[in-house]
């Protein structure tokens, strides 16, 4: 055991000191292979080594050295061909840019006789080579992690990255004769690397170790299979699939203490900070500053900001105030507990990257969007609600640098916990880390909202991810009736009896005998803010508590904001969409829509042609049920493909010198200004839940931000409500009623009251004005913060000129909502809209006019009413989506929307009335279905709704 452990600790050093690229070696991998260490490299070897070094390390030639490690030191030998022994498919190269790239070397380990199966000499087929090694020997004082400066910005790593994937090699080894990068590249992943340093093979055993290890001939010819590089590279790339959800259980763990924290200085203020906030949107702040980090993080890895300048760096960088935390804590923790100045300079950054910083030795862009905004939860930086963000001093949330920290850690370290208790500790790279595994982080934080406490809540440990928080009182009213009901009350999986599981009921009761440490009463005693009658009540049930990312039991007092899970997302439906899944329903849905001839003329791809990018542009694509935006993603990345080989054919200059390698770093501006342009004038989305749109949002920045330029501007594209619930037409308003042909014959229409011919005519000019706006938002790019604000300000004239329009619609939609369970539905429209009527005269005679805003108020509380009339308890506010008047720009003059995509969630039979409500069910029934009833999928459903009532996909 002991000397396992020294083993894991030996793989994590060496780890390390590689500086890995993701996908990369993993710890789990590592022990497994070599369960008792590295292999000792040979003390001659060292000392010829040291020698060697002395000698070259200044020469601005090193390949003699590169040649002794690698034939003599790792034994490759004679199967290692450099110079004129290079086969010539090698030596051809790969065609890039102006010229070509090429191995200078290849390690071929020999291969075994193939069998002869026929035993008659006949000449059979060569058997597959165990691996190969390109290799790249630069020279001298060439890290093939940096940029060349030869006019072609791709680093070394990702010109060999190239070639890898071009000949069908994984692995290839790029060298200066001190840096030694392994670099991983396979057809079908992201590439990744590790660095040895030769000049640190003295000072660090251990590396010279892990690289004789690692790339000898005998763990190519000698070892199993499944233990050569390549295998265990991609062993531990298959691993990389538990990233999402380990990062995912970290981040909700941040967003729980950022809760606790702010709860717990409200609760030390008597509640003064939090007296106007809602819990829900103390949870929603808590989530947008995970958020922010998660922008500032790959922004920083992307050389998006200058993370190399030294104001940058002390006073906004994420990474280096966490090293700068790290370092504090080991000298002073006890500082750390009482000092907030890390909360201060994130919420100093968020004013940063959303307005930018102007300074003779600093320049930070102004990326702009509402994620930085300051005016977002002023409460964060202690402002009332009534103040403005500009000026005036205020004091911010006192949250401490040890609670800052922990979040930190959470969101860049990921610490797995194996079967063995083995922990495999990970920095994260969220440059490799996939969008749509960002996105499945936070769609699970969906699941959880913010409540405040009566009276005592427990947090208490359960299964991952699932951990229950229970009421003290219930906990204590179930060990009245003896300790048998107390472990049932604690092991009830599935809450039949009321309880809650926390654990197996072996456990239970071991945790319930054993007496808490000192250590662990001393700690609940500061949970439980020193009240001694509260800690002898919990006391009892101290070791069923669980911890929270500092390791302090989790006990919430009286007043206390906590996070908890409400299970809506699941209820709901909705399921994690992966990456696979989002490309194929992007490119079947949208190929034919790129292409003619294409798909829907021939099968032969190669014959397919791509359609002018103009008309590209023009397209218009939703997602419906958006999500974090996994999907919306991978449209905006096919239509932005096509639009760059539109732009190649027509000789476009954006398109000058377009490389095809697909990680070219030297491209990427061409491909993210098409991807900015498809993202801001293609793709729109729907989400019912407000927190969702948010995260679509930012899976859509991620992919489109660009140095320099703010983030693209989506308010206009992305938008919260219910795509099933609301008006698909605007005669369903002017009419009030959700069947028009039926309002036309009927008293009760706009045309039956003074007051609504005149607003008729106002609202129908409200709308042309609105459309004339969002029009010139699309045609307008952002490449400037005063772009983004500009188109701001027409989103938010064009929204004003919207509400009226708005109000009504949501009253046609309430009445026909709280009338769908009635026998003749249409006529009991009429009826409860007759009940609002006076309202709706006022509101419409109103426009124009200083009532305008009260009375409109008024007209949406008597929507609200019947809106939420059968609404489930627990469930939020429905929220309509009035598709022509949340796009106007897209219906207007009969337009559609030229493609659905989507993966919209999955609920049917009994579940749906429950979950929805029964009034919700048949509204579906009566006028999504017309009428037709059975057992119908809510994606059945929502397919229904866009292709056949609605008509919001064109031809």
């Amino acid at each position: 055991m002991a000397a396992s452990r020294a083993a894991g600790v030996q793989h994590e050093d060496w780890l390390n000191l590689a500086a890995p690229e993701p996908p990369w070696l993993t710890l789990p991998v590592m022990k497994r292979t070599f369960p008792n260490g590295l292999d000792t490299t040979p003390s001659h070897i060292r000392a010829e080594h040291k020698a060697r070094w002395r000698e070259c390390r200044s020469a601005p030639d090193r390949s003699e050295h590169v040649e002794w490690l690698l034939r003599d030191v790792l034994g490759w030998r004679a199967a290692y061909l450099s110079g004129p022994d290079l086969p010539p498919r090698l030596e051809a190269g790969v065609p890039a840019r102006d010229g070509v790239i090429a191995p200078t070397g290849v390690y071929m380990p020999p291969m075994p006789e193939p069998p002869d199966m026929f035993g008659n000499g006949e000449e059979v087929a060569e058997a597959e080579p165990r691996g190969e090694v390109l290799v790249f020997v630069l020279p001298a004082g060439h890290d093939p992690n940096e940029r060349p400066g030869d006019g072609w910005s791709a680093t070394w790593v990702r010109r060999a990255a190239k070639c890898c994937r071009h000949f069908g090699v994984p692995l290839a080894l790029v060298t200066d004769g001190d840096h030694l990068t392994l670099v991983y590249a396979s057809h079908d992943s992201p590439t990744g690397s590790g660095t040895w340093r030769a000049a640190a093979f003295d000072t660090e055993p251990v590396l010279l170790d892990s690289f004789v290890s690692m790339l000898a001939a005998r763990r190519f010819t000698a070892a199993a299979e499944k233990d050569a590089p390549a295998a265990l590279l991609r062993e531990s790339e298959d691993s990389q699939a538990d990233v999402a959800d380990q990062l995912g259980w970290q981040a909700r763990r941040a967003v729980e203490l950022l809760v606790n924290a702010i709860s717990r200085a409200n609760l030390e203020r008597s509640g003064e900070l939090l007296a106007d906030v809602h819990p829900r949107e103390v949870y929603e702040a808590a989530v947008t500053v995970v958020m922010r980090l998660v922008i500032l993080l790959v922004a920083e890895e992307k050389g998006l900001l200058p993370v190399d300048e030294d104001l940058y760096q002390r006073l906004y960088g994420a990474r280096t105030l966490r090293e700068d935390l790290e370092r504090e804590r080991r000298e002073d923790p006890e500082a750390l507990e009482i000092r907030c100045s890390a909360w201060h300079r994130l919420l100093a950054t968020a004013r940063a990257v959303h307005g930018g910083v102007r300074h003779h030795s600093l320049r930070v862009p102004s990326y702009g969007s509402d994620l930085f905004h300051p005016r977002r939860f002023g409460f964060l930086e202690g402002r009332p609600r009534d103040r403005d963000h500009h000026g005036g001093a205020h004091t911010p949330i006192p949250i401490t640098d040890l609670d800052v920290l922990a979040v930190l850690e959470a969101l860049m370290v990921l610490r797995f916990r194996s079967e063995s208790g083995v922990t495999d500790t990970r920095r994260l790279s969220y440059r490799e880390l996939q969008v749509e595994q960002i996105g499945h982080v936070y769609e699970r934080l969906l699941d959880h909202n913010a409540l405040r406490a009566d009276s005592a809540v427990l947090g208490c440990v359960g299964r991952r991810g699932a951990e229950p928080e229970i009421l003290l009182s219930d906990i204590e009213a179930a060990s009245l009736d003896g300790e048998d009901a107390l472990v049932e009350f604690l092991t009830d999986s599935k809450g039949d009896s009321g309880g809650h599981y926390v654990g197996t009921p072996r456990q239970v009761r071991q945790w319930l005998v054993q007496s808490p440490p000192e250590l662990r009463l001393a700690e609940l005693r500061a949970a439980c803010g020193g009240d001694p009658v509260l800690l002898e009540r919990i006391a009892p049930f101290a070791n069923v508590l669980r911890t929270d990312l500092r390791g302090r039991p989790v006990v919430f007092r009286p007043g206390a904001v906590y996070v908890t899970e409400t299970g809506s997302n699941r209820a709901s439906g909705t399921a994690y969409t992966t990456q696979a899944l989002a490309e194929e329903v992007a490119k079947h849905a949208l190929a034919p829509l790129c292409h003619s001839p294409g798909p829907q003329d021939t099968a032969d791809a190669n014959q397919w042609s791509v359609r002018p990018s103009t008309e590209l542009l023009d397209l218009k694509v939703c997602d419906p049920a958006v999500g974090s935006g996994a999907i919306l993603v991978a449209a905006c990345r096919y239509l932005a493909d096509r639009v760059v080989e539109a732009w190649i054919a027509e000789d476009d200059p954006r398109a000058a010198g377009l490389a095809a390698a697909a990680d070219d770093p030297s491209q990427l501006d061409t491909r993210v200004q098409a991807r900015r342009l498809v993202a801001e004038r293609c793709c729109y989305g729907v989400d019912r839940n407000p927190m969702a749109v948010e995260m679509a949002k930012l899976s859509m920045w991620l992919i489109t931000m660009a140095k320099d330029q703010p983030f693209t501007f989506l308010d206009h594209a992305i938008k919260a409500g219910d795509s099933l619930l609301g008006v698909w037409d605007l005669d369903q308003v002017r009419w009030l009623h959700m069947d028009p042909s039926a309002g036309r014959g009927r008293e009760r229409s706009f045309s039956w009251m003074a007051e609504g011919r005149d607003a008729l005519d106002l609202l129908q000019d409200r709308l042309s004005e609105a459309v004339r706006l969002r029009r010139k938002l699309h045609e307008k790019t952002t490449a400037t913060i005063r772009d983004a604000d500009r188109k701001a300000d027409m989103h938010d004239r064009s929204s004003g000129r919207l509400a009226a329009f708005g109000v009504v619609a949501d009253l046609v939609t309430g009445a026909a909502l709280a009338s769908a369970q009635e026998s003749n539905p249409s006529k009991a429209l009429n009826q409860v809209l007759e009940r609002d009527l006076h309202v709706l005269r006022g509101a419409l005679g109103a426009l124009d006019t200083a009532d305008e805003h009260d009375w409109l108020e008024e007209l949406r509380e008597c929507a609200r009413r019947n809106l939420d009339a059968d609404r489930p308890e627990g469930e939020p506010s429905r929220r309509p989506l009035h598709w022509p008047i949340a796009f106007p720009e897209v219906f207007a003059d009969g337009g559609r929307f030229d493609a659905m995509v989507g993966n919209p969630p999955f609920i049917g039979g009994q579940r749906l009335s429950g979950a929805t409500g029964s009034d919700y069910r048949e509204h579906l029934v009566r006028w999504i279905a017309d009428g037709t009833k059975g057992s119908a999928d809510l994606v059945l459903t929502r397919v229904s709704c866009v292709a056949v009532v609605g008509g919001l996909v064109g031809p």
